[in-house]
């Protein structure tokens, strides 16, 4: 079975300046590697050579061998799905999306290879202890995530109670052939319709975030299924999260269930 990888790397990250004031947030150095590099690298450990980079914000600091590239030229009006949509081209068959700011574990990838039905969002379970790690309480920067019978049945409102958050979003979905098409036309479903919808995030339908359509996926009928891992990610939304990595990796690698931080 052959798997694409889509990598969303387009965003402007100002949440790390200055460390990405003239950087993709993907190009961060961690321990000597960059995020985008720590990606690639394990996709082709595990035989998934079909990767494609969609590029913004200084699109040409990413240069790696053997990558396909699309560009988001409007990229600072927009969010990611608009982003994932700049490599519709490619967005069919089997599929693995993951954003740029985020490395993962051995283990969850497998995860998401194994995975065969039509749309899995990968979800952490162990949430809490990386939030306690992070930002030393969980009643932070929290998104819903509700499961019902082994189905995602809400998720992306900020903000939320923890007990609303049965695991958190992780920025990685996995799609198969099914699936690749049913995202795509919920995305040009809502966009025929989008003066008459009103997503999660209350966002305008060009800034719509990821949970934003998969929540429309959902409230259409169709199933997203949780892809339940614990701990082993970590993501690079903010100085702090950077500087963590950066005095703290020995520990989190301990703490959070990961075993490639070298």
């Amino acid at each position: 079975m052959t798997i694409k990888a889509i990598i969303l790397a387009a965003g402007r990250g100002t949440r790390l300046f200055p460390y990405t004031k003239d950087l993709p947030k993907g190009m961060l150095n961690l321990n000597g590697k960059t995020i985008i590099q720590r990606q690639i690298e394990l996709f082709r450990k595990y035989d998934i050579t079909n990767i494609i980079i969609v590029t913004g914000h200084y699109a040409a600091k990413i240069k790696y061998e053997g990558v396909k590239y699309f560009h988001n030229e409007n990229y600072t009006n927009t969010n990611m799905v608009n982003t994932l949509f700049c490599a519709e081209d490619i967005l069919f068959g089997n599929v693995i999306i993951t954003y740029a700011d985020i490395i993962f574990s051995e283990q969850i990838l497998k995860s998401l290879i194994d995975f065969k039905n039509s749309i899995g969002v990968a979800v952490d379970k162990n949430w809490k202890n990386y939030w306690m790690v992070r930002y030393g309480k969980i009643n932070h920067d929290t998104e819903s995530l509700l499961i019902k019978n082994n189905k995602i049945v809400n998720l992306g409102i900020p903000d939320c109670k923890p007990n609303d958050c049965y695991s958190q979003y992780i920025c990685l979905i996995r799609l198969n052939k099914v699936g690749s098409e049913i995202l795509k036309n919920q995305y040009y479903n809502s966009m025929k319709s989008r003066s008459n919808i009103i997503l999660q995030s209350k966002n305008d339908f060009n800034n719509m975030y990821m949970t934003d359509l998969l929540m429309l996926i959902i409230n259409s009928g169709e199933i997203i299924e949780p892809i339940s891992v614990n701990n082993g990610w970590l993501e690079f939304d903010t100085v702090d999260d950077y500087e963590l990595f950066i005095n703290q990796n020995t520990m989190l690698k301990h703490k959070l269930n990961f075993s490639n931080l070298d």
